[in-house]
């Protein structure tokens, strides 16, 4: 439990000197880096998924490894790790550097607060992904990268980015609607979206949804697989104080859209809105909730230009320590439901 405290205390000293100078400090950025790398490769076997993980890196070389039923990518980068390094450390440490450094990286580039930023993506993602859902983890961490590369107009790279993060899992494939969204949509018109989505928080998408996954021509078998599995088990979330904060935190975001005027600022709150809407229709449909962290990662990004732009410094200072009271609830909440698994 100390290590990940010693997270959530790091990113608050290093925020409070961002929020004062308003300056990217690299050394501090990487400090931040290398501690999260660290914490996730070093964290033994702690973590609901991590013990399979160990246990499917035991088979990674040989013809077990196909039926564990995890996406061909990773199967084959983890072979090849065990054939540089049969290390269970060694394994782990490889996948946080690729998962976090490739986050980190679109994280430096796009942000002008970065370690605000990463504060909020791992503050929100970091238990979950970096060390349980580390498929996706990775995912995540290509998915980012085509922002930037969208941001940039590399039509060639987004869709490779894309299409390596798929390989690694195949959810991150549904990202690729972001080529579309580079443009300003009326505000008013994503409020809309945001309101009209939310009444499927009450109203359950289950019988849709099943008939939708049941009908597999547009799925292929591993995918097919996947889907029925996950809605077998389908439960509804119901109304919970997350979505009422992705509301609050896209009113947030309107009322500075004003202030920033920017294209990318504009581009990232498409996403955001996306993700939100997703988000609500697929509340009926607990498992595949997961595909909506593609979207919704991007809340950093837009929190850290937001601050940016916020002219005073009590101002500023005011939202950091709300969005971290936020998120150690958050964490702390998340720790102790899993308890057993992270002692």
């Amino acid at each position: 439990m100390l290590s990940y405290l010693l997270v959530y205390i790091l990113f608050i000293l290093t925020s409070v000197i961002e929020v004062l100078t308003k300056k990217k400090v690299l050394l501090l950025f990487l400090f931040c880096f290398v501690y999260l790398m660290l914490l996730a490769g070093l964290r033994g076997d702690s973590g609901i998924d991590t013990k399979n993980y160990l246990e499917f890196f035991g088979d990674a070389t040989s013809k077990n490894a196909s039926s564990y039923n995890l996406d061909y990518g990773f199967v084959y980068f983890s072979a090849i790790i065990k054939v540089i390094y049969d290390n269970p450390v060694f394994y782990f440490i490889v996948i946080a550097t690729l998962a976090i450094g490739l986050k980190m990286y679109v994280v430096w580039k796009l942000s002008p607060l970065p370690i605000i930023t990463s504060a909020i993506l791992f503050g929100t993602y970091f238990l979950p992904l970096e060390t349980n859902q580390i498929r996706q983890g990775i995912a995540l961490g290509f998915t980012l990268l085509a922002v930037l590369y969208r941001v940039r107009n590399k039509k060639v790279y987004f869709f490779a980015s894309i299409l390596i993060g798929s390989c690694f899992h195949i959810s991150a494939v549904l990202f690729t609607v972001i080529w579309f969204l580079k443009r300003k949509i009326p505000s008013a018109f994503l409020l809309g979206i945001v309101l009209f989505s939310f009444f499927f928080v009450f109203i359950s998408t289950e019988f849709l949804i099943t008939n939708i996954v049941g009908f597999g021509l547009f799925w292929n078998e591993f995918m097919y697989a996947k889907l029925i599995n996950y809605a077998s088990k389908m439960e509804p979330v119901g109304f919970s104080p997350i979505q009422l904060w992705y509301i609050l935190s896209t009113l947030f975001f309107f009322y500075f859209r004003k202030f920033v005027k920017s294209e990318i600022f504009d581009f990232l709150l498409n996403i955001f809105v996306l993700g939100i809407a997703l988000n609500f229709f697929l509340n009926s449909f607990s498992y595949m909730l997961r595909i909506t962290y593609y979207f919704l990662a991007v809340e950093g990004l837009l929190l850290g230009i937001a601050l940016y732009h916020s002219r005073h410094f009590l101002n500023r200072l005011t939202i950091l320590i709300v969005v971290f009271l936020l998120i150690f609830f958050k964490n702390y909440s998340y720790y102790f439901e899993n308890i057993d698994v992270y002692k």
